[in-house]
């Protein structure tokens, strides 16, 4: 998923349209994600949120879909590594997040 771009995320009325590349041997899909019951939780809006907060800190539009955040919260410019994908931070004063 870290090689995908924001237009292999598309809105539809349901919720998303996410193009998955082929992975592994297995070929590309297509992949619908449907509006969560809970808002705070609901993956069609996080990412609505998400996309606004990095064209608000200055990412191109349709570039990629997951950038680098460092441990201030700072949003860089350079696509995520498939290596950062799953990484968390460690909490506050070190405690796991």
């Amino acid at each position: 998923m870290s090689e995908g771009d924001d237009p292999q995320v598309v809105p539809t009325d349901e919720g998303l349209k996410v193009d998955v590349p082929s992975v592994k041997g297995r070929p590309g899909r297509t992949v619908p994600v449907t509006y969560g019951e809970h808002p705070d939780s609901c993956p069609v809006r996080c990412w609505n949120a998400w996309l606004e907060a990095k064209l608000a800190a200055g990412a191109e539009s349709g570039g990629p879909a997951l950038v680098y955040v460092d441990q201030w919260g700072s949003l860089g410019a350079q696509r995520l590594s498939p290596d950062g994908v799953g990484a968390r931070w460690p909490g506050p004063r070190g405690t796991p997040a």
